[in-house]
């Protein structure tokens, strides 16, 4: 038994056998790599206070902006071509190429954010952290990019490994810095050792892929890395505005102390966000492998998916609009509550977005990334208008109900692109999980009621949701037991 577990988890045989690896292993280290940063900003949100947190998200967010915008999307279109080149030599050419045009990008990225925008942020305390921040951006998209290598190979136990070290090294960095002086400073500081370690790591480990990268950087590759990519590019710049506009618009028409509270929220959220993107890059490979040459399979492994992910997103949904209030006040205490009804409208995005990344992918395998520009350029420029409109009025509430409908109105538009390319079916499948959720959200309610611990509330909640799903024979469930089986075989 204990060998053919071991080939499950280290072997690649089948597709699905394949893919649910790599499912397990990303899943193991989203879970523990954002658990164990969750524990590491939880503590500094209580330690330090809504206003301190509020300023070191701002500068985090400012220097986010400008970094993806300098980093052009190349990670997709790297991993697309080494998924499918067969021919080393080509690989390494790619590989390296797009090595060389990263850093370039990227030192122009820093030194914009050290020198041009202190002179146009509004919150002039988070002036001093940008420098640190920006090497921390840069460090994550260094290591980003190293993953790319383990995606296109598909070895993603590689990755989970390096993953939750960098975690785990930012958590004590963070505790013995934090421990000295308490402040966000040394905070930023701490978040410098520990991404830059985990990078510093990553390159060692894939270093025969980077070994003599100058011997295989190819000038000629660069027009078409840059030609492949900027579709994609824009998308990743205008989903930035999307998930970053908030935080920035925030800042500006009001406090530290908003941008803190918000931010709190998003960082809630943006944890349940990983399950998505567990599965899409678990799925990506496939899907490069299979658009245009076997469609029927396609379209059958992107419903099963979408199923799966609506399956987990529908009582995410219902949880998060019953429990905001409990929720807000047990993770980051009294001071975060006035983020509990943000909490509640954000998680109503859970159920609109949470396939968005799977679609993205999807349409993406396909060549058809003028799609992923328009759907993000209308989410932006939606999201961007709205907030203009509502947070001078309503505050961090306004920003959440910018952000539900800035995302509602252009995942419509990515359902209908990815309909036209590969008509799929979804809704008739959801069903059961739709009055599961609904079950589950009232019982959930009335275990509030009558006061149980938000904690228990959960746990409890979350077996009488899939209790009811087995009550209703809902099929997911012998599905997994049959690919279970298969693969242990």
């Amino acid at each position: 038994m204990l060998k053919k577990i071991k080939s499950f988890l280290f072997e690649n045989k089948t597709i699905s056998q394949t893919v649910a690896k790599n499912t397990f292993w990303l899943s193991v280290s989203s879970i523990l790599g954002k658990i164990l940063r969750a524990i590491i900003i939880i503590y500094v949100a209580r330690v330090l206070g809504a206003e301190s947190w509020g300023i070191f998200s701002y500068a985090l967010t400012i220097a986010s902006t400008l970094t993806i915008i300098m980093d052009f999307g190349t990670n997709p279109i790297v991993l697309r071509e080494l998924s499918k080149e067969k021919n080393d030599d080509i690989g390494k050419k790619l590989l390296s190429t797009a090595f060389v045009l990263k850093l370039i990008l990227l030192i122009l990225g820093i030194l914009t954010i050290i020198f041009v925008v202190p002179k146009v942020i509004k919150i002039k305390e988070a002036i001093s952290l940008l420098p640190l921040v920006a090497f921390v951006l840069a460090f994550d998209i260094l290591r980003d990019f190293t993953f790319t290598i383990s995606r296109a190979k598909q070895m993603m136990e590689k990755e989970a490994f390096l993953f939750t070290l960098t975690n785990l090294a930012i958590v004590i960095f963070g505790f013995i810095f934090l421990k000295i002086s308490p402040n966000i400073y040394s905070f930023a500081l701490a978040y410098v050792f520990g991404t830059g370690f985990g990078t510093l790591i990553s390159l060692l480990y894939f270093r025969k892929y980077f070994g003599g990268f100058y011997k295989y950087f190819s000038p000629n590759l660069i027009k078409m890395i840059l030609f492949s990519a900027w579709p994609f590019a824009l998308s990743g710049i205008l989903s930035m505005f999307l998930t970053n506009t908030d935080i920035l618009i925030i800042g500006w028409f009001k406090s530290a102390s908003d941008v803190g509270i918000y931010s709190a929220v998003l960082r809630i959220i943006q944890l349940l966000y990983i399950i998505p993107g567990i599965l899409t890059l678990s799925l990506l490979p496939v899907f490069s492998n299979l658009a245009n040459k076997n469609n029927e399979k396609f379209r059958k492994i992107l419903e099963q998916g979408m199923k799966i992910l609506f399956l987990i997103a529908l009582p995410l949904t219902i949880g998060g609009l019953t429990l905001s209030y409990p929720i807000m006040k047990f993770v980051f205490g009294n001071e975060y509550i006035p983020g509990a009804s943000s909490f509640a409208v954000l998680a109503l995005t859970i159920a609109v977005d949470f396939n968005a990344v799977i679609l993205m992918n999807a349409i993406f395998a396909y060549n058809k990334q003028k799609y992923l520009s328009v759907y993000t350029g209308t989410g932006a420029f939606l999201n961007v208008l709205l907030d203009l409109i509502l947070i001078p009025r309503f505050g961090i509430l306004g920003s959440a109900w910018a952000t539900f409908f800035a995302q509602l109105v252009s995942n419509i538009y990515l359902w209908w692109q990815m309909k036209k390319i590969n008509y799929f079916q979804v809704l008739r499948y959801i069903k059961k999980p739709i009055s599961a959720s609904i079950l589950m959200g009232i019982f959930a309610y009335i275990l509030n009621l009558i006061s149980v611990p938000v904690i228990l509330n959960i746990f409890i909640s979350a077996i009488f949701y899939f209790v009811i799903l087995y009550v209703l024979k809902e099929p997911v469930f012998q599905e997994i037991k049959n690919i279970i089986s298969l693969n242990l075989k």
